[in-house]
């Protein structure tokens, strides 16, 4: 059985461990294939890292593209394919709107299913092949950390590969355990900026939010459960004190990316990953003598029913189906547009928040969840002001409520590195000077391929221009300062 196989602990050591968690580090079946693994996912980095020193920024893939399977729909003539890829764009919006529904909570997303296809040696889902979506992740836009956590996300499916190609001829299951938190990087720059207006990569560093990961392989395919908890009371230490003292790790003083790239084998198949979090829970209210449910303080003597929590969770995913259709017909409106990948990131967020803002003026206790407090406590003014027929105050703090409010936040796989800027200050009025029109958002990642500095700008029609070589690309035309760029 390919589970004995992946089981190396003689039966004394187990009695001395806590055997229903082993980790997959230690079984040397596999430990070749990562080192192969890193160096690969390293070298397409690399590859990708020289484009961008000679000037072919181009032909290397973005560090997000919220457009690509929209693509791949509009441009299908396969019917059957075309539902697919469909499915696939109401399958990732409906992701997108929970986890910034519940940015400040906990959400349990129920299992995704991966279907093994022998002939390519990959996992697909919607037609939509894995391989492709994580060599295409492996972009040298992205922060530094981030391409780190890219490459563990490309090793991770190959070790799943790997061993569902041993579980081809058995019956068997493997089931597997991964821990994913919010990176340091994303955590400083929120403590040090508090920009309501940044995106953070796509994760969420107000809460600290975290992953835990439930994959079951078999020789049919992958099946994914997950659930986001705020990091904040089950942070990183207490996680890491936990495995240690269960002797999963063996005094182990991991940093979150070693965590991350961390895989356990789940040894007792009862194991659900309610009871995994149900542990965490637990550790943490005995290390903070407080009642720690899914990651959050509750009252003392409140009880902790996981079964319920999760049925709300599934109940509330059903009642978001009009939202869902919105937002995946919003993604195509921008992708017929022909609209550059980078301004649709932003084009999405900022319809996020006006549908999720509309959703908190009529369900006034989600507010704190999906925005946070200060945005909470006018929405509760608001909403006393229109009891009271003040409605041309309600509708000027409305306004001023909806500008002030943070971007939405979702935990994600990182972002394009877009913020939005002050529409009168000299960056606009410099860029505007140059051919863009109306708001114009800043990009904080790539670099001009002029003059190599970080001062690209972007509008809402796609066009870019550059605040320090002067340089733009207006309707698609380049035209170059050249007393600037000389």
């Amino acid at each position: 059985m390919v589970a004995e196989q992946l089981d190396f602990y003689p039966q004394t050591e187990l009695q001395t461990r806590y055997v229903d968690i082993i980790d997959l580090d230690n079984i040397n079946l596999l430990a070749d294939s990562k080192i192969f693994f890193q160096k690969k996912a390293q070298n397409i980095l690399n590859e990708r890292e020289q484009k961008l020193v000679f000037g072919q920024g181009n032909d290397v893939p973005l560090a997000i593209n919220v457009l690509s399977t929209v693509q791949k729909y509009l441009y299908e003539d396969n019917s059957s394919k075309k539902e697919s890829y469909y499915q696939a764009i109401e399958q990732d919006s409906s992701r997108l709107l929970l986890e910034a529904m519940r940015k400040n909570s906990w959400e349990y997303y129920p299992p995704v299913y991966e279907e093994y296809d022998l002939t390519k040696n990959d996992l697909k889902a919607n037609e939509i092949y894995l391989n492709e979506v994580l060599v295409n992740g492996l972009s040298p836009w992205a922060h530094k950390e981030e391409q780190a956590i890219r490459i563990q996300e490309f090793i991770e499916h190959q070790i799943n590969l790997e061993i569902i190609n041993l579980l081809l001829e058995d019956d068997s299951e493997v089931i597997l355990l991964s821990i994913k938190e919010c990176p340091d990087y994303v955590i400083d720059e929120y403590n040090n900026t508090n920009d309501l207006e940044n995106s953070y990569g796509g994760y969420v560093p107000e809460v600290e939010k975290m992953v835990i990961q439930l994959t079951k392989l078999s020789k049919n395919g992958a099946s994914i459960e997950q659930i986001g908890l705020p990091g904040k009371n089950i942070n990183h230490h207490t996680i890491i004190q936990f495995l240690n003292e269960k002797q999963v790790l063996c005094n182990s003083d991991l940093s979150k990316m070693e965590l991350r790239q961390k895989q356990f084998i789940i040894r007792n198949p009862s194991i659900t990953i309610l009871d995994i979090v149900a542990q965490l829970d637990e550790y943490s209210s005995q290390k903070l003598a407080k009642n720690v449910f899914l990651g959050e303080v509750i009252k003392a003597q409140e009880e902790k029913n996981y079964s319920k929590a999760v049925e709300q969770s599934i109940s509330r995913q059903k009642t978001i189906e009009t939202k869902v259709k919105n937002i995946s017909h919003f993604l195509i409106d921008l992708c017929e547009q022909d609209l550059n990948p980078i301004v649709a990131e932003n084009e999405l967020i900022k319809y996020l928040k006006k549908i999720l803002f509309e959703h908190v003026l009529e369900h006034n206790d989600q507010a704190k969840t999906i925005f946070d407090e200060r945005t909470a406590h006018n929405i509760s003014i608001i909403n006393n002001l229109i009891i009271d027929q003040k409605n041309d105050q309600a509708l000027s703090l409305i306004k001023s409520t909806f500008r002030s409010a943070p971007r939405v936040g979702f935990c994600g796989a990182g972002s394009c590195g877009l913020i939005a800027i002050n529409q009168f200050s000299q960056e606009a009025k410099v860029v505007h000077g140059l051919g863009l029109k109306g708001e114009v958002i800043k990009d904080t990642v790539r670099v001009c391929v002029f003059c190599g500095k970080k001062n690209i700008f972007y509008d809402s029609g796609g066009n870019k221009a550059c605040a320090s070589c002067k340089s733009s690309e207006i309707n698609k035309k380049i035209k170059l300062n050249l007393r600037k760029s000389a």
